[in-house]
């Protein structure tokens, strides 16, 4: 049975990640050696690399294809030189679907603040219909991410499903279509998947949610046959590289409970002084 591979951040697997039921497909948690919080272009430049370590090892481990559960699409692009099987990312799926393979114009409404809106430029530079997006909305100020880990952090809440965060982000989300114009909101997270049928019922305007797309075209991309890849003749070194880190870096801490944009890496000053 062809086995999709799932690289997200957090604790257990959503079950809107596994094959539907009676699928002819499986899938496979990949889990990241490394985890990290993708700050600045640095720390997403380290955290693309545990991306793509995970995607080697799912290659080593059988997998058919692999699915980035991930709005920022970690390391998507150098993945695609490293594997030679398909690799789908929530981010490029939700932003392709929103603008109708670039025919339409679209917004974003993300929960997370204003400090990361470069991860969605580089997103909305670099997939086909970025140019269409009308504007980024940041629903939450910087101080939500002080809250990572605790029960009223936003991911948490949203997990639970509740009234109130709903809500507001299908508020936010109606007043950014009508401020823009646009009949298409592109949630800007996939840990904003559990709530998007919800936000949906609320408002009058499409709402599209990338985990749901990227699930979607990798079951098309599994079913189908596949083309030829431009594999890098050094792929394999980023496991190497990891290795390496693993044996001799600091390590930061994980909670289960937090997604890739609530890690905190260890400072640069530690990891330097780990290899000394």
């Amino acid at each position: 049975m062809p086995k999709l591979a799932i690289i997200t951040s957090g604790g257990e697997e959503r079950p809107l990640l596994r094959a539907p039921e009676n699928s002819p497909f499986t899938t496979q948690r990949i889990e990241m050696r490394v985890p990290g919080f993708a700050r600045n272009p640095y720390d997403r430049f380290i955290v693309a690399l545990a991306h793509i370590d995970a995607a080697e090892r799912a290659v080593a481990e059988g997998c058919d294809a692999i699915f980035l559960d991930t709005f920022a699409d970690y390391g998507l692009a150098e993945m695609r030189c490293a594997v030679p099987i398909p690799v789908i990312g929530a981010g490029e799926a939700g932003i392709i679907t929103a603008s109708a393979n670039g025919t339409r114009d679209f917004a974003i409404v993300t929960v997370w603040p204003q400090s990361m809106n470069y991860l969605y430029k580089e997103r909305l530079d670099n997939v086909l219909g970025g140019d269409r997006c009308k504007h980024v909305e940041h629903a939450l100020p910087e101080a939500e991410l002080n809250k990572a880990g605790t029960d009223g952090f936003i991911k948490k809440r949203m997990e639970r499903h509740e009234s109130s965060v709903i809500d507001m982000l299908a508020a936010k989300v109606q007043q950014v279509a009508d401020e823009c114009g646009v009949s298409t909101i592109l949630l800007g997270c996939t840990c904003m998947a559990p709530i998007g049928p919800q936000i949906q019922e609320r408002v009058t305007v499409e709402v599209v949610e990338g985990t749901r797309n990227g699930l979607e075209a990798c079951w098309a991309t599994m079913a189908a046959p596949q083309g030829e890849v431009n594999l890098s003749p050094r792929r394999g070194t980023v496991p190497l590289i990891v290795d390496a880190w693993l044996e001799h870096g600091i390590i930061p801490a994980w909670s289960p409970d937090e997604c890739e944009l609530c890690v905190s890496l260890a400072s640069a000053e530690e990891i330097a002084a780990s290899l000394v």
